[in-house]
């Protein structure tokens, strides 16, 4: 085997080879992202449109996850609930980077 094939495969370079867990987790957060970004194009009705006629009506082509006590869609409710869940999520671990960050300087500092 010659140098170039064995620089040409990342294994034989002794570069680790990622899991497949960490590249079903990316996915399913790549998914996640997608969906919340896109949700005013995505969701059939406004999250926020209530009609009373419609109100706890089950899964139909009308509504595919169907309807709460005020009639509001659920999967358009979903949809938009998914940016808010990403918004609070990723808010919350920067935080608490930017707190971890500031106690390590506190510590590391001569006295």
């Amino acid at each position: 085997m010659s140098l170039a094939e064995s620089m040409s495969h990342p294994a034989k370079r002794g570069l680790p080879r990622l899991p497949l867990k960490l590249w079903l987790g990316a996915a399913i957060v790549v998914i996640l992202l997608a969906v919340a970004a896109l949700a005013p194009l995505i969701a059939p009705y406004p999250f926020d449109e209530m009609s009373l006629l419609s109100r706890l009506k089950p899964p139909s082509a009308a509504h595919w996850f169907g309807t709460d006590d005020y009639g509001r869609d659920v999967l358009s409710r979903a949809l938009y609930g998914a940016r808010l869940s990403l918004i609070i999520g990723f808010g919350a671990t920067l935080i608490s980077a930017m707190e971890r960050a500031f106690l390590s300087l506190l510590a590391s500092a001569p006295p």
